[in-house]
């Protein structure tokens, strides 16, 4: 894929999260592909920008979803709490949550909120 397609794609979520009223303030991405690259998970370059132009994120509170144990070790590396998705390739248990989909991860998420209201 190429950084123009990437974009391209970008766009186009960040449209429809828009038109459901949701907000991405930036997406960061790394086209490295050198592991040893300091913005290619698992390593927290990409986070550290992030919190650089955005100094109210805080990790402890933030949350990595991720389908790779890349991912997942990224998400340990700067205390967050770390949802695995797709649980066919499962390839560690280093994760607070497991979900076969960001569908049934939102679900989730709107259970539990639903619960917090009608206490």
């Amino acid at each position: 894929m190429t950084e123009m397609d990437l974009n391209t794609i970008h766009k186009k979520m960040i449209k429809i999260i828009e038109l459901n009223f949701g907000k991405i303030d930036k997406i960061y991405f790394c086209p490295d592909i050198n592991d040893s690259s300091i913005d290619r998970k698992p390593n927290i370059g990409m986070a550290l920008k992030a919190k650089n132009e955005f100094p109210l994120i805080d990790f402890k509170k933030s949350v990595m979803i991720g389908d790779s144990s890349s991912d997942i070790l990224f998400g340990h590396r700067l205390g967050m709490q770390t949802v695995f998705i797709n649980a066919l390739k499962r390839q560690n248990n280093n994760f607070q949550f497991e979900f076969k989909s960001l569908i049934d991860f939102t679900n989730f998420l709107i259970e539990s909120l639903n619960k917090k209201l009608k206490k």
